[in-house]
């Protein structure tokens, strides 16, 4: 496996998608690599949902600012969101995670904050000196 720091690409560049779903090799319990996404999705503004011993949902929201850029709350703004599942299934000396975008891949806030918190949970694996590597996104 790479110690080369893990970065997680853009999924709109890389898959040219906007729900797409990539994999990671971590050689690591379910837990700990579960753990590790958590935190860096965690450290970006997502809320973990749906948390189980086999992987969870994180969403992130936004509020959307109305037609004179003031943040209110009215019948014309909108909590939008960003969505994106971990799933973790046992492997040769480790955990394969599924990491898919499910909804809100289009908005540019909900996909920087995902790309860095992947990253932040990777990077937080291999500092720990557990081995990871990753496919590059795909369509779904």
């Amino acid at each position: 496996m790479s110690t080369t720091p893990i970065e997680v690409a853009d999924w709109t560049k890389e898959a040219q998608a906007f729900e797409p779903d990539m994999t990671a090799t971590v050689a690591a319990d379910a837990a700990t690599a579960l753990d590790a996404l958590a935190a860096g999705l965690e450290s970006q503004g997502y809320k973990i949902k749906d948390r189980t011993g086999s992987g969870f949902r994180a969403t992130q929201r936004d509020l959307v600012r109305g037609a004179l850029g003031i943040i209110t709350i009215s019948d014309f703004d909108i909590l939008e969101h960003t969505t994106i599942a971990v799933g973790a299934a046992p492997a040769d000396g480790g955990t394969l995670l599924t990491i898919s975008v499910q909804a809100g891949g289009q908005r540019r806030s909900g996909r920087k904050r995902g790309q860095s918190g992947l990253t932040a949970g990777l990077q937080e694996l291999q500092r720990r000196g557990i081995g990871v590597v990753i496919t590059p996104w795909r369509k779904a």
